[in-house]
């Protein structure tokens, strides 16, 4: 799709041009050994996560708060990967904080957030937006509403933020992790689930069979 990257011209002898009123963004500062400090960091703790017995669930938290930050940055204009955005850094909250029996994904999501010392302000604030409209933007369902500007700005001003308070609450995890190593379930059993397995089977017997 073409993206307008600037608007400006003439009405009689009267030059105009059309300017972005504010725009939102998060940095970090940092200098050199500041990010030596972070590679020692990231390697120490990699190497502790191989023996801890939720590995697998903060690896795939990490994971999706990847994909999420390279989403933000991947496409042309705020809007073309917002919704993916949202589903990823929910994806995080629920990887790390499953409910127990039949208990509700939010509110499993509170309990973990509490046991790392946020407040509830924070908590509903922060991070529960994401969990909240992961399935009403597109993308856990498809939707054919158009969203005006004022909405889209909100959406974009939360995942500008979300980025922040995600990779804060990661790293107060993994810090918090070498005292307290219950704070995240322990990991699930590993095998394709058999209602999962039987359905790639069935697509695997009706794709087309290889000439090669």
């Amino acid at each position: 799709s073409p993206i307008v990257k600037r608007v400006s011209g003439k009405i009689g002898r009267t030059a105009f041009c059309w300017a972005q009123k504010r725009q939102a963004g998060g940095f970090q500062v940092t200098d050199q050994e500041m990010q030596e400090e972070k590679i020692n960091y990231a390697w120490f703790t990699l190497e502790s996560l191989n023996s801890h017995p939720a590995r697998r669930r903060i690896l795939a938290a990490l994971q999706h708060f990847y994909v999420a930050c390279r989403l933000s940055e991947a496409g042309n204009s705020p809007s073309d990967f917002v919704a993916e955005v949202i589903l990823n850094y929910s994806k995080i909250l629920e990887v790390l904080f499953p409910p127990k029996n039949s208990g509700k994904t939010r509110d499993a999501a509170r309990v973990g957030l509490a046991r790392l010392g946020y407040s509830k302000d924070e908590i509903e604030g922060n991070f529960m937006p994401a969990m909240a409209l992961r399935n009403e933007i597109d993308v856990g369902h498809a939707k054919l509403c158009l969203f005006d500007r004022n909405q889209l700005n909100i959406l974009h001003k939360y995942t500008d933020a979300a980025e922040g308070y995600f990779r804060s609450m990661l790293c107060r995890l993994l810090d918090k992790l070498k005292s307290d190593s219950k704070l995240i379930e322990v990991d699930p059993d590993g095998s394709v689930d058999e209602r999962i397995a039987n359905l790639i089977r069935r697509v695997g017997a009706v794709l087309p069979k290889s000439t090669s």
